[in-house]
Formats: C-alpha cells, sequence, structure tokens
C-alpha cells in the first residue's frame, strides 16, 4: 500500500532548540505502524464480514444485527464520542503541558470515571429500554419483526461504556506515542466476532436460540477485548489512572466548552442515520443489510489511503494553530485534500467499475445471487461520494483543530436537513414517481457530503483568506480522467473476462479473476500516467515503486565485503530515508506547496490561489520562504532545517540523489516510511453505520505525531549505530549514490 509522509513547519517564534525537541521524526515510523496494522485490520474486517454473509446472509436477521450493533455506536457518539474525539486529545496535552505528567494522569482519571459513570447509566437505559430504541431505528417497518433485533440489542448496549473507555485509553496510548497495541486492538475484535459467526453457522440448524446467543455474547465481547488489551500499555507509558470525580476541574469546563457542539453534531447525525436506516427498512426488509455490506468496499480505499492523513494531522495542525502559523496551516489544509482527492476520485470510479465482482465475494453460505445485484447497484452509487467523504473527514479536524466546532455543527445541522428532504422525496412514498428506493439512500451521502464541503471551505476562505483552493479543482481534474481511463480499462477487461472464461455468475474465483486483471490493469493505467506525467501527486507512487525495485535488486547482488560492505549498507539506509521522504513528501504537499526535504532545499508558492506544481526529487524548486512550509511538509529532515534556521543559513543543498542525513543539536532524524495511510474517528452521521467503521479502524483514531521517548523505541534514528552512520554520510553528502 502507498503512505503519506504527514509534516510540519515549525512557527517562528520557536528556539531551535525547541523545534528539534518538537520536530515528529517518528511520523513516518509511527505512520507506518499505523497503516501496518489497518491493513490486517481490514483483513481481518473483510474476514469478520465475510464470515457473516456466511452465517446471516442477507436477510431480516442480518438487518436485525446490524441495526443491534450499530445502535451502541450512535449512541455513544451520542453522549460523549463527539465530545472525547474533539476535546480530549487537546485538553489533555495543553493539561500536560502545564501541570505535567501528573496533572495529565489526574484530568485522565477524571474524564475517565465520568465516562463510566455516564456510558454505564445509558448503557442500562439502553437496555431496559430497548424496543422503543430499536423503534427509533425501524419505524417505517413492522414492530412485530423486530424481536431479533431488540433481542440482540439487550445484550450489545454494554458495548456503550467499553467504546468509551477504549477510545480515551487509545487517545492517552497516542498522546504519548506508543500506537502499537491501539492500533492492534481491534485485530482481536474482529477475530473473536468471526469465530462467533462461524460456530453460529454450525449451531443454528441445531438449536437456532442457542445460536443467536453466541452472537449475542460474542459482540460484547470482542469489544470488551479490544479496550481491555490496551490497559497494560498505559503503565509502560507512565499513565496511571485511578477513580476520580471532580466536576470543578478547570480541564473538565475546557472539555465541556470545546466537546458540546459535537453533541449538537451527534443529534443531528443520529436522525439523519434513523431516517437512513427506517428508509432502507421500507425499501427492503434486508435495506440495512445492504447498507452494511456496501460500506464494508466503500470505506476500504478511504482506510488505507485517507485515514493516516487525517489521523496523523490532527495533533499537528492543532499545533501550528495554536502557535499562529496560519501560513502552514492553510498550506496542510489543501495540501491533505489535494492529496485525498487524488487517490479517492480514482477509488470512487474504480468501486462503480467493480462493484458487481466486489459483493460477489461474498456469495457463500446463507448470502444469494439476488444479494449480489442488490447491494453492488446501491456500493456503484454509494461510490460516487468517496471524495467528498473523504474531504469531510478532513475538515472536521480541521475545525476541530481550530477549536470551531460550534460553527461546523451548525453547518453539519443545515446540510442534514438538506439530506433529510433529498431522502424523503427520492427515497419514500412522499416522493411518488421520483421515489427509486435504495439508490437515493446512497446518493444523498454524495449530496449531504459535497454540499457540507462546499461550505466549510467558503467559510475557511472567509475567515483565512486565500487557500489555494484553485489547485484543488485542478486536482480533482486530473484525477477524474485518470481515473476515469484506468476505470474504462478496468471495465472493459470486466466485461470481456465475464463474456468468456471468467462469467460473472456467482462465482467467487470468477469474481477474483475479473478483480485482479481489470484491477492491475485499471491501477497501471491511472497512477503510471500520472508518474509518466510527472504530476507532484504521484511522487509518492513512483517512489514507492523505485524503493521495492531497489530492494529487489540490492537482494539478488552481491555485497562487497569489509569496510565496502559498510559503506553500501549506510547508503542503502540513505536511499531507503530519501525515497521515503520523497514518497510522503511528495504525496502530501502537491500543486500548491512541496518541500524538497532530499536536496534540503524548500520551495513554497507566494500566491495560493494560483496553480503551483513544484514537483520533488530532480525537478525541486528553489525555497522562496522557508518558514511556508506545510504542516504536511516538516518530516525527518526538519532537524536539518531548524539548525539552518537558527544560524541564519539558507536551507541546505546537498548533491547526489539522495541526501545525507543531517545533524541539528546532535539529532539524527531518519525514519522508516509507512507502507499506507489509513478513521480516524469519523464523529458524527456515520461514526456507528457499519461495526466496521469503528472496529476495524478505531485503532487509528485519535492522531498524533511528534517525538518521544515511546516513537524513538520504534524509530531506527537516535541509535549509536545510527550516530555512526550519520558522521560517515555527513563526510561523503556530495558522494554518489551508491558506494563503490
Amino acid at each position: 500500500m502507498n503512505a503519506t509522509h504527514i509534516s510540519t513547519s515549525e512557527d517562528d517564534s520557536i528556539s531551535p532548540s525547541e523545534a528539534a525537541a518538537q520536530t515528529p521524526a517518528s511520523i513516518g515510523s509511527s505512520a507506518a505502524l499505523i497503516s501496518f496494522f489497518v491493513i490486517i485490520s481490514r483483513i481481518t474486517g473483510f474476514m469478520r464480514t465475510w464470515a457473516m454473509a456466511f452465517a446471516l446472509g442477507s436477510t431480516m436477521l442480518a438487518s436485525s444485527y446490524q441495526v443491534a450493533n450499530n445502535l451502541p455506536n450512535m449512541l455513544y457518539e451520542l453522549v460523549m464520542g463527539g465530545m472525547l474525539v474533539t476535546a480530549f486529545l487537546p485538553v489533555y496535552m495543553s493539561v500536560k503541558a502545564k501541570l505535567g505528567d501528573r496533572g495529565g494522569n489526574e484530568y485522565a482519571s477524571n474524564i475517565m470515571s465520568i465516562a463510566f459513570i455516564v456510558l454505564g447509566a445509558v448503557a442500562l437505559v439502553c437496555t431496559i429500554f430497548a424496543p422503543a430504541l430499536i423503534f427509533t431505528q425501524s419505524f417505517m417497518n413492522d414492530q412485530s419483526t423486530m424481536d431479533d433485533a431488540i433481542f440482540f440489542f439487550r445484550f450489545f448496549a454494554i458495548q456503550i461504556v467499553f467504546y468509551g473507555l477504549s477510545s480515551i485509553v487509545s487517545g492517552l496510548l497516542n498522546a504519548s506515542r506508543d500506537y502499537l497495541w491501539s492500533s492492534a486492538a481491534p485485530i482481536f475484535n474482529n477475530i473473536i466476532v468471526t469465530a462467533t459467526f462461524v460456530l453460529y453457522a454450525f449451531v443454528a440448524p441445531h438449536d437456532s436460540e442457542l445460536a443467536k446467543l453466541i452472537i449475542a455474547v460474542g459482540n460484547p465481547l470482542g469489544v470488551f477485548v479490544q479496550m481491555a488489551i490496551q490497559l497494560p500499555a498505559l503503565k509502560r507509558n507512565g499513565i496511571k489512572l485511578r477513580l476520580r470525580v471532580d466536576l470543578r476541574d478547570p480541564a473538565l469546563k475546557e472539555t465541556l466548552a470545546i466537546g458540546v457542539p459535537a453533541i449538537l453534531v451527534m443529534c443531528a447525525g443520529l436522525v439523519v442515520v434513523s431516517i437512513q436506516n427506517a428508509a432502507a427498512y421500507g425499501a427492503l426488509d434486508n435495506g440495512p443489510s445492504i447498507i452494511a455490506y456496501a460500506r464494508l468496499w466503500f470505506t476500504l480505499p478511504y482506510a488505507f489511503l485517507t485515514v493516516p492523513i487525517t489521523t496523523a494531522m490532527f495533533t499537528e495542525i492543532s499545533e501550528m494553530h495554536a502557535n499562529g502559523n496560519t501560513r502552514g496551516f492553510k498550506r496542510g489544509i489543501i495540501s491533505g485534500t489535494n492529496q485525498i482527492v487524488f487517490f479517492m476520485v480514482p477509488f470512487a470510479l474504480y468501486l462503480i467499475v467493480f462493484a458487481e465482482p466486489l459483493v460477489t465475494l461474498y456469495h457463500i453460505g446463507a448470502f444469494t445471487e439476488d444479494n449480489i445485484s442488490q447491494i453492488a447497484l446501491y456500493l456503484a452509487a454509494l461510490a460516487l461520494s468517496l471524495p467528498f467523504y473523504g474531504i469531510n473527514t478532513y475538515l472536521q479536524k480541521v475545525f476541530s483543530a481550530m477549536r470551531i466546532m460550534g460553527r461546523y455543527a451548525v453547518m453539519m445541522v443545515a446540510c442534514i436537513a438538506f439530506q433529510i428532504g433529498f431522502i424523503a422525496i427520492f427515497a419514500t412514498g412522499i416522493g411518488g414517481p421520483l421515489n427509486i428506493g435504495m439508490p437515493a439512500i446512497a446518493l444523498s451521502e454524495t449530496a449531504y457530503y459535497l454540499v457540507l464541503d462546499i461550505v466549510c471551505f467558503v467559510y475557511l476562505r472567509e475567515t483565512m483568506g486565500a487557500l489555494g483552493l484553485k489547485s484543488t479543482v485542478i486536482s480533482f481534474l486530473r484525477s477524474f480522467l485518470l481515473g476515469l481511463l484506468g476505470a474504462s480499462v478496468g471495465a472493459l477487461v470486466v466485461t470481456g473476462l465475464s463474456a468468456t472464461i471468467a462469467p460473472l455468475n456467482g462465482s467467487i474465483p470468477n469474481a477474483l479473476i475479473c478483480i485482479f486483471c481489470g484491477g492491475l490493469l485499471a491501477l497501471i493505467v491511472t497512477f503510471g500516467l500520472a508518474i509518466k506525467l510527472k504530476l507532484s501527486e504521484a511522487s509518492m507512487v513512483s517512489s514507492l515503486i523505485e524503493k521495492v525495485a531497489r530492494r529487489f535488486k540490492r537482494k539478488t547482488a552481491e555485497l562487497p565485503a569489509g569496510d565496502d560492505e559498510a559503506a553500501l549498507d549506510s547508503a542503502s539506509a540513505n536511499a531507503d530515508t530519501h525515497d521515503n521522504t520523497q514518497h510522503l513528501g511528495a504525496s502530501s504537499a502537491q500543486n500548491n506547496d512541496v518541500v524538497a526535504r532530499h536536496h534540503g532545499v524548500e520551495a513554497s508558492a507566494e500566491d495560493l490561489d494560483s496553480e503551483v506544481v513544484l514537483p520533488l526529487g530532480k525537478h525541486a524548486a528553489r525555497p522562496r520562504d522557508a518558514h511556508d512550509a506545510s504542516p504536511l511538509e516538516r518530516g525527518r529532515h526538519a532537524a536539518a532545517r531548524n539548525s539552518a534556521q537558527a544560524s541564519d543559513a539558507a536551507p541546505l543543498r546537498q548533491r547526489g540523489r539522495h541526501a545525507s542525513p543531517a545533524k541539528a543539536h546532535g539529532l539524527h532524524a531518519t525514519v522508516k516510511a509507512p507502507s499506507s495511510f489509513s478513521t480516524e474517528t469519523e464523529f458524527g452521521r456515520h461514526a456507528a453505520l457499519p461495526a466496521e467503521t469503528r472496529e476495524n479502524s478505531s485503532a487509528v483514531e485519535s492522531p498524533t505525531h511528534a517525538i518521544s521517548e515511546a516513537s524513538r523505541r520504534t524509530s531506527p534514528s537516535g541509535g549509536p549505530k545510527h550516530a555512526r552512520t550519520a558522521e560517515r554520510d555527513a563526510g561523503r553528502k556530495n558522494g554518489p549514490r551508491h558506494a563503490k
């Protein structure tokens, strides 16, 4: 998978020593860890959905399960989730900075204790009044058919507590730059739930009630394990929690001030999701399960390619905004948006073309061929919203970093009202001849996200001035044309194969053939052309290809002996560092701002509203302003930049294809690149929609990245070995790429 280098530039007022200390040299390494576990989580998430298809199919029982499983998510987000996502991390880091670790522990203990009490009470109420709550999701349907949903929900209600505690624990670990267990936790959840579905399939023919009980117990057990498995890591990071309730804590008041608007957002989100579920039930008995199966594929490219950008950026842009670095903050908004667009637009077209073979992979057990066509149609309609969905999740973080969630909430509520009207006209009987059923529910997503994104950007431009939106429009058009070419080739391949050797008649092997052959050619056409045209957004893809090719050659080549071997190892390590910097930095900083780290050169655009394409590598532009770097651009060589700024020297120009490691205050800032980026938490309307939205992605929901002891343990920089490497490289920084 791909990766994106997330980095930021510091405000000018920060001293060189402070800047060096705050430089997130571990961003690439942390993102690599996140992305690795996101990939594993998505794989296990697919196994979970496949097991559900095998056991339940797309039936009324499957819809009952989905509604009962999503409702705890929705209620958690409504009561506290949105507040924790938007307010806990910024306030916790602020308290820790002012009062130290002890103050941070006291604040975290207070929040966790209050969350446990409040969410526990909510779970108890949900268990007692389960029928009334299920009615909110099925008021257009016959309530006599809701017994299974009520049964499941009485067991699933306790998940509200586990979601809240898990979110806080993950946030604490991520604030300490410890991503291992918070990233891996959802995998264990998926494994447990998958096992319960498989067990259900074998027990159901003999005892259907016992089989349903297995699912009812297995689901909350999986969420509990997801939370509990992270607890030991708290102690290792010096985080000590205790039962403590202090309603007069000033930090609690600050949390409420920031997070209360999120409650308004969640109330509006709960309304629209309830209407969607009810409309889906009204259209088809298996309507909610159609939504759930389709959203697994819908969120897949989003999770791999969008989430890590937003995840890694939240803390960084929050810091930039707090430091008053408006230029860097604005550049971070646009460069992140452009990179999301570059990937999400083509993948939206791919989802349309490959909808049928993708859904065919569910065709096993209770999943029928009729279900394939229903879900494929919904997925194709839903795919249109993918780019706007990805952008919106990033804009949520932007408004949160600016601490103006109240304004975002107002805009979101207005757009939700528009979407509800859309659903009422086109997805229910109110619209009469305009009623198109399930596809209208999917299309309402596109209408909602498109309008909300436009409104958000208009507000940001009016508030902050020129952002560089022309570059985003240009990036969108280029991505659409390239994606259309790739998707067209993929469609021709699928059509040819399905008419000859691999007919799409419900066969999983045939579907895999169509997906592999057509998908591979589609990717080659789209991103191969982007590389050939030397688009700045494609630098990430091209550097990844070069890195893989170089490693393959290195494995097949004979290594020199003695000193030459050591030199070659060092050169190879630096080559990896260069590729990681180019690979990640280029994918984030595009069109309006690109920083060529591996040459020690910074490039920026003076006119933010003009199209500026500043590619990395050999075509890197000369610097204009060393302090204009985007939040997406402070990376592994930021230490060198800080050193240069401290001495008022020009940015270093390093010769050769690969930049030598820089020394700045004794720091060798070098990290390995992530393999891909992938929820953040999307609080709001779809925080709770499919189970996998939280359970497959929650590992990466709390975005933080900067140097710390925890991150240095996973970073290849900083040790004696790398200090020696830095000395050797400093002595031959003008040398060739590889030692002979």
